[in-house]
């Protein structure tokens, strides 16, 4: 055998691999391997690493054990010494090697089972530890569960500690209870003896009202048939009066207390024939009246307004109640002598469609108590009249035998007889006076007796000012009060929203109007829906006039099929126009009661920009310049006005910053709370591109959205014109595209009291006026209409302590300021002092409503009394109204 070659093979066996382990139940262990190694020491050991397996399998449990069993057997080895390796042959070096590498291999097997033991013994500590902290974690938590009920019995125990004092407070607290419900329903018990009581005294006094009437209808027949009886060719002609002699018509006088001196001339003669004549008057007095005892009343058609209440119009006025059948013209009553005016407004008709059936009048008094209480009340006035004549009579006789005894040619005044006198007064006495006549007519001054204490009501609801006196003349008649006013009982709106972003772009016109109608419901708890007759909307952009949509939200909201209604289009001064609308209908009395509002969706119905598409196209190219203005872009009559006029762009930036400011103060400050009604509808979230984005939401929407607080002059200079290419309005200095409705409730003041409403008159609309003026720059129309509006009602600006004026461009709103001289009332805040258009937004139909909302509500707080309202008009026009907070 080569050496060199088996010297190779045994460096190429000393390379062995990882130590692999052979499992213990398919070999041996390694010790005797060793020993079969040194017994066997020819065997290659090419075929010994042949056999061996290439995997590694995990030695049972008894390896350790094996090998501890095996080690004190195996002898330790001995290196040979160096001269014994010196002397060696080949073969023994051969077989010292060999023994060396079954040494070798042998330590090697060891360290590898020792190895795996160690893994072995490390991973059983590692799942001993695992399953230490499983238990550990299993007795923390059997721990935190009994500490738990251990919590719970001792909370239990402290519970039922506590049971007795708490039942103890029950029983007191439920002894309490019953006795604040028996002295609730005592309370109730004498509320409502209370309200029979008051009831029958409104229904006494409704007879009594009846009783007045009717004695004032017997009193007015009985002084036509007095004239009757004393006017020529009656039974009494000359009886009262002496004739005076017709040859000298100068000797007449007007002093109707004193007869001409000659008069007395031939006086015994009609003394003594007027004797006869007062014997009889006095006869016909005794007798039964021949006039009819009760007053003729024409059919009277059932009014809109309920009876009582309507009855208790006519007390609250202090004037008593006319008979529909008398004429104003009675030609059996002096001139002077019409006691009662008709100032009342004329009766509504409850059903404006066929034949009407008076209404019977509800009474609890029996008709014998009635009959009765009449019989009385004319037995006493039949008294007393009598005594009154026949002292007068009296009087007159012995005035009479006084002149039978002078000489006939002595001149001396003579006055009328006391009888004439009397008889004077008795028909220039004040109806509202008390029914008793002054039985003392034995002096010449009689003095009528006191009239009634006015009532309180009327005395606050008409009481002038206490500066009414020093107040111009203008300002006085429209700060005065008077029963055919038109108030406002409430002025309401939503909140107004940007178009298409807006937290109300998805709400509809009609639901925001459905919403503030309600509202206006909600803050009249005590007005019957039914007596609201008529309900005008404006509104610009809606289909079909927005009419049925609006007529569909009156019913919805939870008015009556007999509360009318219809829409009214004047562009952005709709429901201004609606208001001025209703109230023209109080005034002529074709209503008594009725809601003007205003609603609009620019979201959804924006889409021609308020310009008509089909239009006839003769009007396009008109030779009339002003024919095709109408339709011009509204941007450019707002360019139009700031190069005409010189408003330059960075007024326009600074006008509309301080508006934003001002509304932003305004809405932190709460402003607008008592102005806006929550709106709870779906808001669907979009993205700069309008695309929806996220899940629609319902939101309740209680604020404007369009107000920017942080506004300022120098992000509005970075904003390009929107119009022309060199222009200065902005979508920063122009009105917002909005959504939005308001709604505000007239009536007239008389309906208010008779209604039992006049606590909640907040004020009243005086009037309005329009104006017309060139269709490419529309913005002027405020400078034009405001100055009418103030010179037809007498006033001057100094008498205005609010402006509401439209910023439907910053262009137009400066320049109207400026027209009108108001600059300086813009520095002090009285010209739009809660912001405009520019900062709250401008929906069309509502603008007009909202406007004349803020206007009150903002006069409330500062306590000011006159305000105006006005706003610029497409297609050129203006429109302003006059307002008084109360």
């Amino acid at each position: 055998m080569d050496p060199s070659a088996s010297f190779k093979t045994e460096l190429n066996d000393d390379r062995l691999s990882p130590p692999q382990i052979i499992r213990s139940s398919l070999s041996p262990p390694p010790s005797s391997q060793v020993a079969q190694n040194n017994a066997a020491a020819s065997t290659p050991l090419e075929f010994a690493h042949s056999q061996r397996p290439n995997t590694m399998l995990s030695p049972p449990t008894t390896t350790t054990h094996i090998l501890n069993r095996d080690r004190p057997n195996m002898a330790e080895y001995v290196p040979p010494p160096a001269d014994q390796i010196d002397n060696a042959t080949i073969d023994e070096l051969r077989s010292m090697l060999q023994t060396c590498l079954s040494v070798n291999a042998r330590l090697k097997s060891e360290t590898a089972h020792h190895n795996l033991q160690y893994e072995l013994l490390s991973m059983q500590a590692m799942e001993d530890a695992n399953r230490a902290n499983v238990e550990h974690e299993m007795t923390r938590r059997e721990v935190e569960a009994l500490r738990s009920a251990e919590h719970v019995r001792q909370a239990r125990r402290e519970l039922e500690t506590r049971v007795d004092p708490l039942q103890l407070k029950y029983r007191e607290l439920q002894q309490t209870h019953d006795a604040l419900t028996k002295e609730h329903n005592e309370l109730l018990r004498r509320f409502k003896s209370a309200s029979r009581l008051v009831q029958q005294q409104a229904e006494q006094i409704e007879v009594l009202n009846d009783d007045r009437e009717m004695l004032l209808n017997r009193i007015r027949e009985n002084r036509q048939h007095f004239h009757m009886l004393c006017s020529p060719g009656g039974v009494f002609y000359g009886a009262l009066t002496p004739k005076t002699p017709a040859t000298s018509p100068q000797q007449h006088r007007t002093t109707p207390r004193q007869t001409p001196r000659s008069a007395a001339r031939g006086g015994r003669y009609e003394s003594e024939t007027n004797v006869a004549g007062f014997a009889a008057l006095l006869q016909a007095l005794n007798q039964d009246n021949s006039a009819p005892t009760t007053p003729t009343s024409a059919n009277r058609p059932t009014p809109r307004v309920p009876f009582r209440q309507h009855r208790a119009a006519h007390s609250l006025s202090s004037l008593p109640a006319t008979p529909l059948s008398r004429s104003r013209g009675n030609p059996g009553l002096l001139p002077s002598l019409d006691l009662v005016p008709q100032t009342e407004p004329p009766q509504r008709y409850g059903n404006r469609v066929g034949p009407q059936t008076p209404t019977p009048r509800k009474r609890r008094k029996s008709r014998e108590s009635t009959i009765s209480a009449e019989d009385e009340n004319e037995g006493r006035a039949r008294a007393m009249t009598l005594e009154s004549v026949a002292a007068a009579a009296q009087s007159y006789l012995s005035s009479g035998s006084r002149l039978s005894q002078r000489r006939a040619g002595e001149e001396e005044e003579v006055f009328e007889s006391q009888a004439s006198q009397a008889a004077s007064e008795m028909l220039r006495r004040d109806p509202r006076e008390s029914f008793e006549v002054a039985s003392s007519v034995g002096s010449r001054d009689v003095t009528p007796v006191p009239a009634e204490k006015p009532n309180k009501l009327q005395t606050k609801l008409y009481a002038p000012p206490a500066n009414m006196a020093t107040l111009p003349r203008g300002l006085k008649a429209v700060l005065a009060k008077a029963p055919t006013d038109t108030v406002i009982l409430s002025s309401l709106r939503t909140p107004i929203c940007r178009a298409y972003r807006g937290q109300l772009k998805d709400a509809y016109p009609e639901e925001l109007l459905s919403i503030v109608l309600r509202a206006t419901l909600a803050a009249n708890p005590s007005l019957d829906p039914s007596q609201v007759h008529d309900v005008a909307v404006g509104v610009v952009l809606s289909e079909l006039g927005g009419s049925k949509a609006a007529r569909m939200a009156l019913n919805h909201a939870g008015f009556p099929n007999t509360t009318s209604l219809h829409t009214v289009n004047r562009a952005c001064a709709s429901s201004l126009q609606s208001i001025a609308a209703t109230a023209a209908q109080i005034q002529v009395g074709m209503v008594d009661a009725g809601i003007a509002a205003g609603m609009e969706s620019m979201t959804r119905n924006y889409g021609s920009r308020a310009i008509p598409v089909d239009v006839w196209p003769a009007l396009k190219e008109s030779p009339n310049r002003h024919a095709r203005d109408c339709v011009m872009p509204m941007g450019l009559t707002s360019e139009n006005v700031a190069s005409r006029y010189g408003v330059s762009r960075s007024d326009q930036d600074a006008f509309a910053v301080e508006s934003h400011l001002r509304a932003a103060r305004a809405q932190a400050s709460g402003a607008f709370g008592a102005e806006i009604v929550p709106v709870h509808t779906r808001f669907q979230p979009v993205n700069k591109q309008g695309e929806a984005k996220g899940e629609a939401q319902d939101v309740v929407v209680t604020a404007d959205d369009g107000v920017r607080a942080n506004a300022t002059l120098e992000g509005l200079a970075k904003l390009k014109p929107a119009f022309k290419t060199d222009g200065t309005s902005t979508a920063g200095n122009s009105s917002q595209v909005s959504d939005g409705a308001a709604a505000t409730l007239l009536m007239r003041r008389s309906t208010a009291a008779a209604l039992g409403l006049s606590g909640s008159v907040m004020g009243k609309f005086v009037g309005a006026v329009t104006v017309g003026c060139d269709p490419d720059e529309m913005g002027v129309g405020p400078a034009l209409a405001v100055p009418a509006l103030l010179g037809r009602f007498g006033l001057a600006n100094a008498d205005v302590q609010r402006w509401e004026i439209n910023e439907a461009f910053a262009s137009q709103a400066i320049y109207c300021v400026r027209a009108l001289g108001l600059e300086g009332a813009w520095e002090k805040g009285e010209v739009n002092p809660d912001g405009g258009a520019i900062a709250l937004g401008h929906p069309l139909g509502a603008t007009g409503a909202r406007l004349a909302s803020t206007l009150l509500h903002g006069l409330g707080r500062t306590g000011g009394e006159v305000g105006v309202v006005s706003m610029c008009v497409g297609t050129g026009m203006g429109m302003a109204g006059l307002f008084v907070r109360e």
